[in-house]
């Protein structure tokens, strides 16, 4: 009734559920059996232990990383910070450097200047203080009796050039006569500290290499008897200037500049307010 197929479908049927399929199951149930054999035995304390080491390890590669990012953000930070800060130390030297550069350059500038005024203060001939007592031993002779001084020695000497020792003649005369017509002057007939004048004057001549022999023009010897005139600068210079326009209808840039060579000769040009 059942065909070959079908009964072999039912003995297979009645073997499988025989339990002929049980050995696939005992064979998987040993594979599992020897896989946990093989692996090693851990208790509960030496798992808690390996978790710390674990998270140790974990928190100290935290602390790693963080201390690597606070490194790059200090990087970062130092290089975009401030040159002036940085660099405090070499701006402060070179400021101290600079003050005693400037100190040394002005000391060195004092000593030089001291050096040339000691220098014309040696060649001068006459001492600034020197010369206000020449004015003050001289104080009758005013703008006026220096005027007609001047005046008698151009009536006496038309050419306008004279010597020395003839112009200090020519001098007292002038002084004697005034004295004579006035006494009420108070005046003595001649000039006090008259050394003086001599030493300025030779000091002069000999800076040209010229004697007290030789004719000199009449506007040499009025400046240096300028030195004794008791007046202020601004009507010294005009007195002066009256003798230059005296000897020339025009007076030119060459004659101011030759009376400027004059009081410079004769040691009036001191730089100082009354000099």
């Amino acid at each position: 009734m059942y065909s070959s197929r079908s009964v072999n479908c039912l003995r297979h049927r009645q073997i499988l559920s025989k339990g002929n399929c049980a050995t696939p199951q005992r064979s998987t149930n040993t594979f599992f059996q020897n896989f946990q054999q093989k692996l090693p035995v851990v208790s509960h304390r030496s798992a808690f232990y390996q978790f710390r080491y674990l998270s140790s390890a974990a928190a100290n590669m935290s602390k790693d990383v963080a201390f690597a990012a606070a490194g790059a953000t200090k990087k970062t930070t130092s290089d975009s910070s401030n040159i002036f800060i940085d660099n405090i130390g070499t701006i402060f030297l070179s400021a101290i450097g600079l003050i005693v550069a400037s100190l040394v350059r002005s000391s060195y500038g004092t000593s030089n200047k001291n050096k040339v005024r000691d220098a014309i203060e040696e060649e001068a001939a006459i001492d600034p203080l020197e010369m206000d007592d020449l004015r003050i031993a001289n104080s009758e002779l005013n703008l006026s009796v220096f005027s007609k001084v001047s005046n008698d020695l151009f009536d006496v000497f038309p050419d306008g050039q004279a010597t020395y020792h003839d112009l200090v003649y020519q001098v007292r005369q002038s002084l004697q006569h005034q004295v004579d017509a006035n006494d009420k002057l108070g005046m003595v007939g001649t000039i006090e500290f008259g050394h003086i004048l001599d030493r300025v004057t030779l000091g002069a001549l000999r800076k040209h290499q010229q004697s007290t022999d030789e004719p000199q023009p009449l506007l040499f010897w009025l400046t240096a008897l300028s030195l004794a005139l008791n007046a202020p600068v601004p009507d010294r210079i005009q007195m002066l200037f009256k003798i230059a326009h005296q000897q020339h209808e025009v007076v030119t840039i060459d004659e101011v500049r030759r009376m400027v060579g004059y009081l410079q000769d004769t040691c009036q040009l001191l730089g100082r307010s009354d000099g």
